[in-house]
């Protein structure tokens, strides 16, 4: 394979290894979904997940006889150098020892049966963060997973530490929650600095965040100039680095480090840490590039976050909640430049599930996006509404509430 964009004399002919397809395990996938979806208890649905047919899936688990898992499921190469760092980037192919031939078994893998806390989770962070306390990494290669974590996973162990059991309607507002975390680790600091500037916009600045109740919901006013804000630091971060290390290559996992933050994230404090900015003069330079942006496009600092992030599908266009993972917002839709100067919800919070063991069973569903494409045959924003509003629609199980909700049915006949 021949990866590359530059002139000829400077390509490099490099080799790609897929697992799924050097196992011949791809054939057995379907299956395996089935029987996933047809076990009956904690000890069949391993014996599904033995089979190992899904490349990469965290898979969580949960029945009537409260049981709970989290598993790292994948097809992982057996590696017997580097670790995880090592493997994100192009390795020698002149080296058999880097040739992997084999891989974890199951057992091998990162997983929470039933943890004392009372729950699992995972937002695309490492499995040792899947449940608290922590996972010992130790335990497992170095080369298994990147150690990384993000805000918004450490805003949901933050959620999730502090009841010691949540309400159907707690976790549905847990869900929803429009907290920015990265908001409690950084902004007095910055309105303390800017408060102390003689620059009026900074001044400014500094009292539009205080008053901002640091959500993004449709109203709150101040989340724009913070995120803004938020985007000039971690530029401005990133190249005073370049500057001084032209060979620095910045991958997202570092974004909860010692170049942003004055006390990077520890794995032993995750409710505390990171927090504090690590260059405060250049952070207000960063808030001063945003306000002087945010004043020159819409005329204000303190706009409400609604009036410009829009959850736009088809004909249907709504004030938008919700933010980036890299805010520490759960509740998580990111938002894209749209035409009219304005933005439209582009990704995000898509399937979404609440599913109680109750007798009967309770379920609240939503795939924010819709359920079709055909905007000339369906209404294809109207589950966006109930997104606006953040609530959930109830699950349609049963025979008599599918029909009495039937938008259209087709009949196939062989």
């Amino acid at each position: 394979m021949l990866v590359s964009n530059l002139p000829s004399r400077q390509q490099k002919l490099m080799t790609v290894r897929f697992a799924l397809l050097e196992t011949s395990l791809l054939a057995g996938m379907n299956r395996q979904w089935w029987e996933m979806g047809h076990a009956s208890n904690l000890t069949e649905f391993q014996h599904a997940l033995q089979g190992q047919h899904l490349p990469l899936f965290n898979v969580v688990y949960a029945d009537a006889d409260k049981h709970i898992m989290l598993a790292f499921n994948g097809i992982i190469p057996v590696r017997d150098v580097g670790d995880a760092a090592f493997w994100r980037t192009p390795v020698r192919g002149d080296d058999s020892s880097l040739i992997w031939t084999k891989t974890h078994a199951y057992a091998d893998l990162p997983k929470s049966i039933d943890p004392p806390g009372g729950w699992v989770q995972n937002s695309n962070g490492a499995p040792w963060y899947m449940t608290m306390p922590f996972l010992d990494k130790n335990q497992y290669p170095s080369n298994i997973a990147a150690d990384v974590t993000n805000n918004r996973e450490l805003r949901g162990l933050q959620m999730l530490s502090e009841h010691k059991q949540m309400s159907y309607a707690e976790l549905i507002a847990a869900k929803h929650s429009t907290r920015a975390l990265v908001a409690d680790q950084l902004l007095d600091e910055l309105v303390a600095a800017a408060r102390g500037s003689d620059d009026p916009l900074l001044q400014q600045a500094a009292e539009v965040l205080a008053r901002w109740d640091r959500q993004y919901l449709a109203e709150s006013r101040g989340g724009w100039l913070f995120g803004i804000w938020f985007e000039k630091w971690l530029e401005r971060t990133i190249t005073q680095t370049i500057d001084a290390d032209p060979d620095y290559n910045f991958i997202f996992g570092q974004l909860l480090g010692g170049r942003f933050y004055a006390q990077p994230f520890d794995p032993t404090q995750p409710l505390t840490t990171p927090r504090g900015l690590a260059d405060v003069p250049l952070a207000i330079l960063a808030l001063r590039d945003a306000a002087s942006e945010l004043q020159a496009t819409v005329g204000a600092l303190d706009i409400a976050w609604g009036d410009i992030a829009r959850l736009r599908r088809g004909k249907t266009d709504l004030p938008g909640n919700g933010a980036g993972t890299a805010l520490g917002v759960f509740r998580e839709i990111v938002y894209e430049p749209d035409e009219d100067g304005k933005f439209k919800s582009s990704s995000g919070d898509t399937y979404i599930a609440l599913v109680e063991f109750s007798q009967p069973v309770r379920a609240q569903v939503l795939i924010t996006y819709g359920n079709a494409t055909q905007s000339n045959t369906f209404e294809t924003g109207d589950q966006l509404y109930l997104a606006a509003q953040q609530q959930l629609r109830p699950a349609w199980r049963t025979l008599e509430e599918i029909k009495a909700n039937l938008v259209m049915s087709e009949r196939l006949i062989h």
